[in-house]
């Protein structure tokens, strides 16, 4: 974006319309521009979600670690796109904020948040919230348990192996395959076996075209036999 596109987009911020505030917000992700990161701090505390939301997205693609603190406070929004945002957000920043923010939003009553937050604290690699993670294998959701169980693989904490293990049982397709992922980025046999099951029965997730996940597990096997 240029530097006069810029500055066209932050006046847009102040427009009357939420609408076009809104999509200013969305627009200045990619500025890479210190007045940008700032007007979108300000934008997270506009009366419209949709602008609060997009804020945050933005910071996140900008990553200014000066916005960690506004984002954070983006959790207890009463939207909860908003605060699935700001979860993300946080994951991309990945400095300035404590591990427990991400936890506290591990139980939020909404899936999306709790989702983003687990990927988030595997983004960051915040290995003091294994545990909690571990906990999340377990959630009524299986957006939850997929997004938990690839966090736990980037956090390579081995404590996590026997929760990864139980989780290669999971009724979810998604949920097993990023278990299987887990374990192979943990160097546990368990993972290529969790993987070429999955291949030998053609499981895939209802929300995946069963092709792209084929070539998915197949890419994720070849990982394992190239780099073990």
């Amino acid at each position: 974006m240029r530097r006069g596109q810029v500055e066209d987009t932050i006046a847009e911020l102040s427009s009357h319309d939420p609408k076009v505030r809104s999509e200013a917000a969305w627009a200045l992700r990619d500025a890479a521009d210190l007045r940008a990161s700032d007007a979108l701090i300000r934008a997270l505390e506009d009366a419209s979600a949709q602008v609060r939301a997009g804020a945050c997205l933005s910071l996140g693609n900008l990553a200014p670690p000066h916005a960690t603190s506004a984002v954070a406070q983006r959790l207890s929004d009463p939207d909860d796109y908003v605060r699935a945002m700001a979860a993300h957000a946080l994951g991309e920043i990945r400095v300035g904020f404590s591990a427990r923010l991400l936890v506290r939003a591990l139980a939020d009553p909404d899936d999306k948040v709790r989702s983003s937050a687990a990927l988030a604290i595997g983004r960051a690699r915040r290995r003091s919230a294994a545990r909690p993670l571990r906990a999340r294998l377990r959630d009524s959701e299986p957006v939850v348990r997929s997004s938990a169980a690839w966090a736990l693989g980037k956090l390579l904490d081995p404590h996590s192996i026997a929760a990864l293990l139980r989780a290669t049982s999971d009724d979810d397709a998604a949920v097993r395959y990023e278990a299987g992922r887990a374990l192979i980025q943990l160097g546990h046999q368990a993972g290529t076996d969790t993987l070429r099951k999955i291949l030998a029965t053609g499981a895939c997730p209802d929300w995946i075209e069963p092709k792209v996940f084929r070539r998915d597990v197949r890419r994720a096997l070849r990982g394992w036999a190239t780099d073990p």
